[in-house]
């Protein structure tokens, strides 16, 4: 049984009652005691519709710390067409109104059904970043979200989350018990701004702060194993370039397999702490991480996943399951082997590669999608490396090593 074939009833309004009491009694309860959200500029907040509502997105809670404070209704919204593959979450948030959409995918049902929200004057939850933050930096934004904003003209309500981040960074096992702080700015309404151009501006400078160095309020005051998953975002040793050399013994010290002199312990902060104990953000790391050369393997590949689940996305959304296959990334295609059929992508065909959950990578082409469900890679090596080549970077050449002679 799919989300098509069965549904709440809504009231006029766009939601089932039922429902919404049920996600506030879980859902949102639960993400008032782990993250404690506080408010300020109260009298920004709105309490009804019709208004947009956005901000910075880093934890997969976000939208449901939005709703704590929110007492009369919940907010509507669209989110990654993902999470309605499942049945018990896509009728959850059917029935309060979330519809799903495919990330930089133009979609006219998502634009009809956002319509539908402003007319049943709800409150709209859209995070421009398309996806959460990987080290707590600005992400750049889906534009046609910015204009649809600007077309609509209703009010648009940027909010600050602080806090979002450290309370659950997207790379991290387990989330953090913290304190986060929402600060509601004053609502931009499109028809006070001459141009497009200063009403994007102004929606960006919203967005535009630091997650990695967040207000000391929002210190995570209880977490287990802080640096479990650290390997999902430096998936190279920062000092080697070896890939999978990262790792957590304990979920405490960050090490490398490569080099002893890569060895830090994890703060409350989620940064990295040397033995003279300065603390360093995970930002640099990461970007030196994406400064290696990609290197190709003795098979001439620069990732090889020897076991992944293999998912096909048509037109109209509906996704089937093929089959566990071997998929890998080679200069100028992706492939997958699945029994006797092999599959060959060209690197020029992939319209949008994204990632949804943290170890699938989707790559949609111009009439289809495919998804990967990865094992034992990682799914931002893949993202970064596909979009380095299509950016025209060249891989070095493997190097294969026979005595002291290196032959290219």
């Amino acid at each position: 049984m799919g989300i098509t074939s069965y549904r709440f009833p809504k009231n006029e309004r766009g939601w089932n009652e039922r429902s919404y009491r049920f996600l506030k009694a879980t859902l949102i309860r639960s993400a008032n005691f782990m993250f404690n959200p506080t408010v300020v500029n109260e009298h920004n907040m709105p309490t009804t519709g019709p208004c947009f509502i956005f901000g910075n997105h880093a934890n997969n809670f976000d939208p449901f710390i939005l709703n704590v404070h929110l007492n009369d209704e919940p907010t509507a919204g669209v989110m990654t067409r993902d999470q309605f593959h499942r049945f018990i979450p896509a009728l959850c948030m059917d029935s309060v109104g979330i519809v799903p959409t495919s990330k930089y995918v133009p979609d006219p049902s998502v634009i009809r059904n956002v319509m539908k929200m402003v007319d049943q004057k709800r409150m709209i939850v859209i995070y421009p970043e398309g996806g959460r933050r990987w080290d707590g930096r600005p992400k750049s934004v889906i534009e046609s979200t910015m204009k649809l904003f600007w077309k609509i003209g209703i009010p648009v309500h940027p909010v600050e989350t602080h806090g979002s981040y450290v309370g659950w960074p997207r790379w991290a096992s387990f989330p953090r018990r913290n304190r986060t702080c929402l600060i509601f700015r004053d609502p931009l309404i499109p028809s006070n701004f001459d141009t497009y151009e200063s009403f994007y501006q102004a929606c960006m400078e919203a967005m535009n702060f630091q997650e990695e160095t967040p207000p000391t309020e929002t210190t995570p005051f209880w977490m287990y194993k802080p640096a479990a998953g650290i390997e999902k975002l430096l998936y190279k040793c920062p000092i080697t370039g070896v890939q999978d050399a990262i790792w957590s013994p304990d979920g405490k010290k960050v090490l490398s397999k490569a080099t002893p002199e890569f060895e830090y312990r994890m703060n409350d902060l989620s940064q990295l702490v040397d033995a003279y104990g300065q603390a360093f953000t995970l930002s640099p790391f990461y970007d030196k991480v994406k400064t290696f050369p990609m290197q190709l393997d003795a098979n001439g590949l620069l990732i090889d996943e020897p076991r992944a689940y293999l998912y096909q996305i048509d037109r109209r959304f509906n996704r089937s399951g093929l089959a566990w296959t071997r998929a890998w990334v080679h200069p100028d295609h992706v492939g997958f082997q699945h029994g006797s059929e092999t599959t060959r992508i060209p690197l020029q065909n992939i319209r949008y590669v994204s990632i949804e959950q943290n170890s699938r990578i989707t790559l949609t082409l111009d009439d289809m999608t495919w998804e990967i469900a990865l094992t034992t890679t990682r799914a931002l090596q893949w993202q970064d490396t596909i979009q380095r080549l299509q950016h025209l970077e060249l891989p070095e050449p493997v190097q294969l090593q026979f005595g002291s002679e290196i032959v290219v």
